[in-house]
Parts: C-alpha cells; structure tokens; sequence
C-alpha cells in the first residue's frame, strides 16, 4: 500500500519538518520503492529511492518547500512492476497534478498504455474529459464522476487544479485517508492549518513528534493538534480550503466482480484448505482443477507444527526475510524461503518443547510482551539467549496468573 501526504500548516518551517517526518514515518516499514513531491514553488520531483536513503533529501525539502502546500507521496509497487523514478507518484499533465493510492483497472482495455501504470492511465483519461469540460463550474467534480464511470478498484487522490491553483482529496471505499488539525493554544482554539496522510497511526506519530520538536527548538507558540484524529468521508470529493476542508461531491467507488476462494485457515496437525493465500499452490480437493496439489503446504505445515508456530508467525518471517507477505507470495517464493531461511531456523529439540509447553500455559485474556520487554528475536528459536527466555516467559505467565487471581 502507498501512503498520500498532504500538509497545509501555512508554516515555511512547520511545513518542512512535518514534511520531512511525515514521509520518515510512511516509510519506516514499507512503502520502499521511492517519492514523491510536489510544490507549486518546485514542480514535481520524483525518485526511486526511500526517503532514508535519499542524500540530500533534507536540503531538497528546504528548497522546494515554502509555506504553500505539499503534496507527498511514498510507493509500494505492485507485485512485478518495475521501480524507477517515472513510475513514481505524482504525476502530471499541463491541466492537473495527481498522486494515487490504490489499482484502478479499465472496464474496457485501452490502447497504447501498455508502458504506463493504472494511476498515469487514469490520469490522462481524466485529463481528456476535464479539458471537454472548460466552462463548468464543477469542472473537476463532474471529470471525475464521469472518468470513473469507465474504471474499476480501489482509490484515493490528492489532485492539484493547476488553472485555478486549487487543491482536491478523494476517498474511495477501500482506501483510507484521515486528518489531523493544527490549532492555537486557546480556550477556543482556532483552526491553523492541517496534515491529510493514509495511515493514522503514522500521521498521529509524525504529527506528535514535529509538534514536540517544535519545543524542543523554541519556538512560540506551538500548535496543538486535534483529538482524535478524524477519517474522512469515503467515497467523497474534498476541497481542501485555507484551514478547512468542505465536501463538493461524491465518487462511487466500482468494485470489480470476483468469485470469492475459500478461505485458509491453520489448525495444528491439519492441513491448509483452499487457496486464499498465495495464488493456487495451497493443497485443495483432487478434483478441483484450480488448486492443484503440492507438497509445499504439508511441508509448511510441518514446519509450524515443529516450532509451534501459527500462520501469522510464518507471515511475519517471510516479510522480514524476503520482504514479500504471505499473502502476495507464490509458489517459487516459498520454495526460495525454504531454502535459504527456514533450513537455517534450527534448535534443540529439548528447548522447542519447554517453550512450547510454557505457551501453552499462557491465560487466553493476557499478552505476553516477552520479545519487547526483554530485546528478545522475533522468531524463539533464533534466540541465542535461550535459557533467559525460557525464564522471562514463565515470569510473564506467573505475572498474567497473579493479576487475575487479584481478578485486575
């Protein structure tokens, strides 16, 4: 998933550093595969690098960033696109700028798209319907409703109008947006300005940490940020005004047709049904021609069942390791994972059963945090420390009892 950044404090320097935050943030775990930003003082700049690694990246914020707004986006390529610098987001055409965040796929198959991505498509077919739309009041709302009539998927937009130099949010159903606010320190505070990004948790953390280092420079009078942070409306049509954002119309959002797969789910000792996860290669019926049977899951299977590990740990790995999720992985993918990580996951028997034996004791209402409180490796058998980490869970086990014999 891409994240969508828009920052409006009005600020030159709060706009830099929630900037700079902001896309730290989106891209602290994923979104690796390069940004984008535009300003109306800088245009659009675009590279396949991550923010982390970008050199210079602070010096580039300070350039092209003023006290205008701030269209930001981060990138996760869909699953065999190519990353480079032009297939990132925004994109651009002499009427509209747009970022997007979602798939979006042609009702009817277009010609002459085959080198460009579904957000660089639909921009160009909106382009062509805003352009017939010259003299309507609505210009953008009416090219928009009419453009999405001819796609399908999921979507969120940032667009800037660059004729009349206005700015637009969109939200679909499925793809989220939320907003914070900054405002004054005063019994009835006033509205300052406001950040738009994807992920809440991220806009909440990056908010928090500018406003904090904000104090921690001096500065006066320090906004305050609105609680809780607010989701925007979905399938909406935003403008985004000076310290408020109004609605002016609604998108509908057109979900695609699918047959649903049956639905895998991991119970020790069994084996995987069906093929939600991955793209057919999970062991299914005999006679079911679009689940072919392989022993790839049986292997999986008994692997977690040596470990005592669920789905969700073997996720996990392969994220870490491969960068792929479970659910986006194919058949190769595991094979590769197999090979080259999980052969190397080993430990002895006697310390596979204690830690097994001592989770099975774990109350059902409590949370062992045993990795966080005591720096341990997520996942048990690639502790070197195995002895301590035995002890810290049965210390958190004996702990979880004595709170609910206190009945906490």
């Amino acid at each position: 998933m891409c994240e969508l950044t828009f920052i409006n404090s009005h600020d030159r320097e709060l706009n830099r550093m929630l900037t700079m935050n902001q896309s730290l943030e989106n891209t602290r775990v994923d979104n690796q595969h390069g940004w984008g930003i535009f300003t109306q003082k800088a245009g659009v700049h675009k590279t396949n690098l991550t923010p982390w690694s970008s050199l210079g990246f602070g010096t580039y914020i300070r350039s092209a960033v003023t006290e205008e707004p701030v269209m930001f986006h981060v990138r996760s390529a869909s699953r065999g696109t190519e990353i480079k610098p032009e297939f990132n987001h925004p994109f651009e055409t002499e009427q509209l700028v747009l970022a997007h965040n979602g798939t979006l796929v042609p009702k009817t198959e277009l010609a002459g798209y085959s080198t460009k991505l579904d957000s660089e498509v639909f921009l160009i077919e909106l382009d062509k319907v805003y352009l017939t739309m010259k003299n309507d009041k609505n210009r953008l709302v009416k090219s928009l409703q009419s453009t999405m009539t001819e796609f399908t998927g999921k979507f969120a937009f940032l667009i800037y109008e660059k004729e009349t130099g206005q700015w637009y949010a969109i939200r679909g159903k499925t793809a989220d947006l939320h907003i914070i606010y900054l405002l004054t320190q005063d019994e009835k505070p006033e509205t300052l300005g406001y950040i738009i990004n994807t992920v809440k948790a991220d806009l909440g953390f990056s908010t928090d940490h500018t406003l904090e280092l904000q104090h921690l420079l001096g500065k006066r009078e320090v906004p305050v940020m609105s609680t809780p942070i607010e989701e925007l409306k979905q399938e909406t049509i935003f403008h985004l005004g000076t310290t408020e954002i109004e609605e002016v119309g609604e998108l509908k959002q057109n979900i695609a047709e699918v047959v649903p797969a049956p639905i895998s789910k991991y119970v020790p000792g069994s084996r995987w049904q069906g093929h939600a996860y991955g793209r057919g290669w999970w062991e299914g019926e005999e006679d079911d021609p679009l689940v072919p049977n392989s022993g790839v899951a049986s292997e999986l299977t008994d692997w977690l069942s040596t470990y005592g590990l669920e789905v969700e740990d073997l996720d996990t790995i392969m994220f870490q390791s491969l960068g792929i999720p479970l659910m986006c992985c194919e058949e190769g993918d595991i094979k590769t994972l197999q090979k080259f990580v999980l052969a190397k996951i080993q430990c002895p028997k006697k310390f596979r059963e204690s830690v097994i034996k001592e989770m099975t004791r774990l109350i059902s209402s409590k949370v062992i945090d045993v990795y966080t409180k005591g720096g341990f490796q997520f996942p048990y058998m690639l502790e070197e420390r195995k002895t301590e980490f035995i002890k810290a869970i049965q210390q958190e086990i004996e702990l979880a009892t004595k709170l609910v014999q206190k009945g906490d």
